[in-house]
């Protein structure tokens, strides 16, 4: 079913300073020891209201060419061990007030994006889709993997692990297309990805756009 919300951020505006500071220091970027030059958003979805508090923002923004993957955590203040998580506090725009953080790291962020892969629909770009003969089991509890350099992982459980891809482009990704033909001719010795989301992006000039994450067994 359809999953609706509120107009999207058409910039970054006053989140941008905040991940100028934020991005360099992240493992998984891969422009650190340079300046950074633009800053572009490409496209924007609030999985979850700041009002929720906490909210759950994705972006995707260019980064002097490179199009990055970011769940923001917006929430009005950061509980203690979310502490290493902070970017930052945004004092103008549509979340002034709010705290912005590193959302994979947060518990219930976490919790949100299993129950969006189990329930497949749409928001804003952003489209959910799922094997319908894979059990998803809710409730799941999310821990971080630790380690990766180029992407970021959740445990849920002891059998399920989403990935996100930090580094992105358009088109078919085969880290999920390749394990989903082999699930479909049979192939038991790779682990079939159960559900996925994708940003569908209208036209546009040319640049990175389609970004894919699996959610694996």
């Amino acid at each position: 079913m359809p999953v609706t919300a509120r107009a999207p951020i058409t910039s970054l505006g006053p989140l941008e300073p905040l991940l100028r500071a934020w991005l360099p220091a992240q493992r998984w970027f891969a422009g650190k020891g340079r300046d950074l030059g633009r800053l572009r958003l490409i496209s924007a979805a609030e999985l979850l209201p700041p009002e929720s508090d906490p909210g759950l923002l994705h972006l995707l923004v260019d980064v002097d060419g490179d199009c990055y993957q970011l769940l923001l955590g917006l929430r009005a203040s950061l509980p203690p061990a979310l502490a290493p998580a902070l970017i930052g506090r945004a004092e103008q725009g549509p979340y002034a007030g709010q705290t912005v953080y590193e959302g994979l790291g947060d518990p219930r962020l976490a919790a949100l994006l299993l129950e969006r892969l189990r329930a497949p629909g749409t928001l804003g770009p952003l489209r959910f889709d799922r094997d319908p003969l894979a059990l998803i089991p809710a409730g799941l509890t999310a821990r971080p993997l630790s380690g990766e350099q180029t992407n970021s992982s959740l445990i849920y459980g002891d059998a399920c692990i989403l990935k996100v891809f930090r580094r992105v482009g358009p088109g078919v990704n085969p880290d999920l297309e390749l394990p989903r033909a082999l699930a479909a001719a049979g192939c038991a010795r790779v682990p079939a990805p159960v559900a996925w989301y994708e940003a569908e992006l209208p036209a546009g000039p040319p640049g990175p756009a389609g970004p894919r994450s699996a959610y694996r067994y």
